[in-house]
């Protein structure tokens, strides 16, 4: 099944053509279009979640009085899924953007992510992208004279890799070597039974390499009884809850919670 999204900024314009009778209207000054594909499958990773939608409209929210705000940023998306936040941000103009999932089930998931990037016009080889983690090269200065050759070559732009949460062996040397300006993340909370100190420990790991470092999460509220305030604490992080009311977020139904989280000085 595809689903087809369209981001829009408005702005009130008063036409004042006609002076006796001045009238407002919405222009389009910012439009995007993304097709995602989501699969039939026990898999919850190959479906679209009302979390990952919030948090796609809250980062093209940011560009509303700022075009470039994601500009030369670098982004991990943990628990992608469909990965729609992640193409989104490409679209947005962000320098680097590393898209991951569980070990588990992985393939299935980057083989979805791939016919999502396909779908919106952008190129990926996995080749060249596994080539890449290998062997970790470091030709920076050539990618970003390729990029400006040809936009839709992507390959410099986009990593695809498995991650397991706190499993710190597993990361890629590019994973490990890319300083990371944000990370996002939605409905990773998913298990009301778990143990989320993982989950807290890679964000840490992040958090512990660059102090300025901001973690957007979105999750879904599913239990009232257990809450991450305890972990939050435990972690030394600080959490603010971000406000959506003032966004067009079409077609969500259930109670999302967007949090931003950054460690404390």
């Amino acid at each position: 099944m595809k689903s087809r999204f369209i981001f829009q900024h408005q702005i009130s314009l008063v036409d004042y053509s006609d002076s006796s009778d001045d009238e407002n209207y919405d222009h389009i000054v910012n439009e995007i279009i993304i097709i995602v594909t989501e699969k039939s499958s026990t898999d919850y990773g190959l479906f679209m979640w009302d979390g990952s939608l919030v948090l796609s409209w809250y980062l093209f929210n940011q560009t509303k009085n700022n075009q470039q705000f994601w500009k030369n940023k670098n982004i991990l998306e943990l628990n992608a899924g469909v990965a729609l936040p992640s193409i989104l941000l490409l679209k947005l103009g962000a320098n680097k953007i590393i898209i991951t999932d569980r070990i588990d089930g992985f393939i299935g998931i980057q083989n979805n992510i791939i016919e999502n990037l396909i779908l919106n016009d952008i190129n990926y080889n996995i080749n060249d992208n596994n080539n890449k983690n290998n062997n970790n090269n470091n030709n920076n200065n050539n990618n970003n004279n390729n990029n400006n050759n040809n936009n839709n070559n992507n390959n410099n732009k986009i990593s695809i890799e498995p991650l397991s949460w706190g499993d710190f062996n597993s990361f890629s040397n590019h994973l490990n070597s890319l300083p990371i300006d944000y990370i996002i993340s939605s409905d990773c909370f998913y298990d009301n039974t778990k143990n989320y100190d993982d989950i807290f420990a890679t964000w840490y790991y992040f958090l512990s390499r660059n102090d300025k470092l901001v973690i957007l999460l979105t999750y879904q509220v599913r239990c009232n009884e257990k809450t991450i305030s305890n972990y939050l604490k435990r972690w030394k992080l600080k959490s603010e809850i971000l406000s959506t009311k003032d966004i067009p977020i079409p077609n969500v139904d259930s109670e999302i919670i967007l949090v931003k989280i950054t460690k404390n000085q």
